[in-house]
């Protein structure tokens, strides 16, 4: 039920509920821990978020989570100003993705990362993914990848 609720929170934009759904769990499964770090690195301290996604690498992880968790280190590594780490775990991100085809998390994977490079790096870097995100956000279909498509551009 709590990882159900979490979830709905998070696609209504209410993270710091999530979160707290979450963190009232005794012992969360492994993908509300994921999210938990998503979270932090939205809502918390980033850095925290960091160091529980490379936690959470170690263990044994779908290609999902993988996913998240390598976007997390992508966000806090270049929002901390180290641009080849950061785009290393972005790289490794995008990796695991494609392994499952799921053009849902690819687009929003996408929206993360331009979004990052517009924040962290510079426009120009972020205007020459625009195109990748307005296909991978038209193929999915996605509202929220299309919303962030158009507040970037």
């Amino acid at each position: 039920m709590a990882a159900a609720s979490a979830y709905d929170l998070v696609e209504k934009g209410l993270f710091q509920d999530a979160a707290r759904v979450i963190d009232q769990s005794p012992s969360p499964p492994q993908d509300l821990r994921v999210l938990r770090a998503r979270l932090e690195s939205h809502i918390g301290v980033p850095q925290r978020a960091k160091v529980e996604a490379q936690s959470l690498l170690g263990g044994r992880l779908d290609h999902r989570e993988r996913t998240i968790c390598w976007e997390v280190i992508g966000r806090v590594t270049l929002s901390a100003g180290m641009i080849a780490d950061g785009l290393r775990a972005m790289r490794q991100a995008f990796g695991a993705a494609t392994t499952i085809q799921d053009a849902r998390l690819e687009a929003r994977l996408t929206a993360s990362f331009i979004e990052s490079l517009l924040h962290c790096v510079g426009v120009e870097p972020a205007t020459l993914e625009m195109p990748r995100l307005r296909k991978a956000a038209l193929r999915a279909g996605d509202a929220y990848s299309l919303v962030e498509l158009h507040s970037l551009d």
